[in-house]
């Protein structure tokens, strides 16, 4: 590129005497003599080494995080996604991108997250949205969603969290209560 007599920018990792890397933003142009080959080259570089680590800091904490981190737009495609994605539901990074995401909602609960992306894409945030969520085993997750829109780009940004176990919890404690305010007989409840 450069010897083509084009600008080149990149960013690039170097190494200091110490042996710390650092990272500088680069731009080099060539000067072309008049057989059109390269007769001086100048680089402006730029030390962004602060700027790289705050990102290696949020990738990490995207790349880590339990929840599932994700943005996508209000077409209903995934443009972003955390790693959860694909280490919980089973599914690639790759097969989660390529259609739609109602693709992977439970059947009934698909008109109920249309709904709420029409709200997401009039600039109305979504909070504690639940919907079932396919996993590549053919089962369901239980995800319960919050999310924010940028109605200027259309993406949405959002985190969701795994509360099929909680859900199924909660839902057993009501039955047992249920049953044990209908009844005037002693009822206890121990471990093994």
């Amino acid at each position: 590129t450069i010897a083509a007599g084009s600008v080149w920018r990149n960013e690039i990792k170097n190494k200091s005497k110490n042996g710390k890397f650092y990272w500088v933003d680069s731009t080099i142009v060539s000067f072309l003599g008049e057989k059109g080959k390269p007769i001086r080259y100048v680089a402006i570089e730029y030390d962004v080494t602060k700027q790289k680590q705050e990102e290696n800091k949020i990738e990490q904490f995207f790349n880590l995080s339990l929840d599932y981190l994700c943005v996508g737009n209000t077409l209903g495609l995934f443009e972003i996604l955390s790693p959860a994605f694909s280490r919980e539901l089973g599914f690639s990074d790759r097969e989660l991108k390529s259609v739609p995401f109602f693709n992977f909602i439970h059947e009934e609960d698909i008109d109920k997250t249309k709904n709420e992306i029409g709200k997401l894409a009039q600039g109305i945030n979504s909070i504690n949205f639940e919907t079932r969520f396919k996993c590549k085993n053919g089962g369901y997750k239980l995800l319960n969603w919050n999310a924010s829109p940028d109605v200027e780009t259309g993406l949405i940004y959002a985190i969701a969290r795994d509360i099929t176990i909680s859900k199924r919890i909660s839902e057993e404690n009501k039955r047992l209560s249920y049953v044990a305010k209908g009844t005037n007989n002693i009822i206890l409840i121990t471990d093994k």
